[in-house]
């Protein structure tokens, strides 16, 4: 599952169970009252994690990269050089590829 799908849903989750405790005056756990509180700290909460999946930049960012000699394409996240896996030639970025080398175009 995509990250930010699962933190729409966990905020949206904390919100619609925050707004039960808060609405209700408090509620109960396992027997143990739940204070009014509680419920405003979940829809916070809740609110947190919705920003936090719209704000936040990727983390991760994967580039596609190309073998020139046998035209492997491989996503790669990492800032190290990258070797094809087949043939063990140094990759190039994907984009702009075929820019820098016309004639692998009519292939």
């Amino acid at each position: 599952m995509n990250t930010k799908v699962g933190l729409i849903i966990a905020g949206s989750l904390s919100i619609v169970l925050g707004s039960d405790i808060w609405m209700n005056k408090g509620g109960s756990l396992y027997r143990q009252p739940v204070p009014e509180i509680a419920g405003i700290i979940l829809i916070i909460f809740g609110l947190f994690l919705i920003i936090l999946c719209i704000v936040r930049p990727q983390s991760v960012t994967s580039k596609k990269y190309i073998c020139p000699k046998c035209e492997e394409i491989l996503n790669h996240s990492g800032k190290e050089e990258v070797y094809c896996p087949k043939c063990g030639t140094k990759m190039e970025p994907l984009k702009g590829f075929y820019d820098r080398h016309p004639e692998l175009k009519e292939k």
